[in-house]
């Protein structure tokens, strides 16, 4: 009797002091993890940090722009997106312009898990520009151990907003990381001297009053055309998309665009455009062109559908919705439907 009261005793205690380990493992724990304040970016949806981080986005916000370009729920910024951070810095008396694409996911305000950070400076009148990249991972709102570089050798290895940005950038200055250098592909070279042939002399054949708008694209799946896009019935690019992935929309006679509507895919958002840029034209030769432009990448209207007001308006027989890069889905860039006004 004596030895299983002893027994008792001993379990009592032990469980006891479990009980006091684990309670001080979490008090630890509470104590240990800072507190998480908001930052309020350009578009008004809050992102969660630590004060250190927050003050410095609000530091960057004041004499620049902090967006995030993701989705916003409850008014936490929530998904994949990407933190754009821009700005200037006076350095030894001279002007440094800098631009940061933190780039991964996001639950409830809160950073989570690996995010890709790619950097831009170039001081003002310069002819040159500086790049860099760096993986880091977040926890809970928070950045854990130190950012690990990142070697770009080549552009494709940038993400698709920040890879645009640089190859825009290269209209003012170069990289200098020579492997960033963006070369357009040259036209192939004719074998033989061209045939001149007699001028046609036969009177233009004027589109039929009842032909209706026709659309193709640079690209397609299997069974996923863009002849189908007007009535609402799906297109999607080949796999991998090979960008710019184009959409040419023959309306068989001149008219005036002012809105694109976009009808976005349900079942995977991420293969929604993301950056385009809209060229007109009257006869598919010479093209007007507006500046490539990012877009949300989820519905702006009541209707499910994206609608995007041009800076200036397209005019001409032929539109051209050239796709830079979609949402982040690697695979494909899809679109349900196309509406113009």
């Amino acid at each position: 009797m004596h030895a299983l009261k002893r027994t008792h005793g001993s379990f009592m205690l032990i469980a006891r002091t479990i009980v006091v380990l684990f309670c001080s493992a979490i008090s630890l724990a509470a104590a240990a993890a800072p507190k998480l304040v908001a930052f309020v970016e350009a578009n008004g949806c809050k992102i969660l940090g630590d004060a250190s981080t927050v003050k410095r986005l609000q530091e960057i916000a004041a004499q620049g722009t902090v967006a995030w370009d993701g989705q916003c729920k409850r008014g936490l910024i929530e998904g994949k997106g990407v933190l754009r951070q821009e700005g200037t810095l006076t350095v030894d008396g001279k002007i440094k312009n800098y631009v940061y694409f933190l780039s991964g996911s996001a639950r409830k305000g809160q950073r989570q898990g690996p995010w890709r950070r790619e950097t831009f400076d170039r001081f003002a009148g310069s002819p040159k520009f500086y790049t860099s990249a760096a993986a880091v991972k977040f926890y809970a709102g928070v950045a854990r151990g130190k950012p690990r570089l990142v070697v770009i050798k080549d552009l494709a290895q940038l993400s698709p907003a920040f890879r645009q940005f640089v190859i825009d950038a290269q209209k003012e200055a170069e990289p200098a990381n020579p492997a960033l250098r963006y070369r357009q592909t040259a036209a192939p070279v004719a074998s033989a001297p061209p045939v001149i042939e007699a001028p046609d002399t036969r009177p233009p054949i004027k589109p039929s009053a009842t032909a209706g708008p026709r659309v193709t694209a640079s690209s397609q799946s299997r069974q996923m055309g863009a002849e189908g896009l007007l009535a609402l019935k799906a297109w999607q690019s080949a796999s991998p998309p090979a960008y710019p992935e184009t959409l040419v929309v023959d309306f068989q006679t001149g008219r005036e665009i002012k809105m694109i509507g976009m009808l976005m895919p349900t079942d995977n958002q991420t293969r929604a455009p993301k950056i385009v840029r809209i060229e007109s034209s009257d006869d598919s030769n010479a093209w007007t062109s507006q500046a490539a432009s990012e877009i949300p990448c989820a519905p702006n209207a009541d209707d499910g559908w994206l609608n995007l007001g041009l800076l200036a308006v397209a005019k001409g027989r032929y539109l051209k919705i050239v796709i830079i890069a979609n949402c982040g889905d690697p695979e494909f860039v899809a679109v349900r439907g196309l509406r113009f006004k």
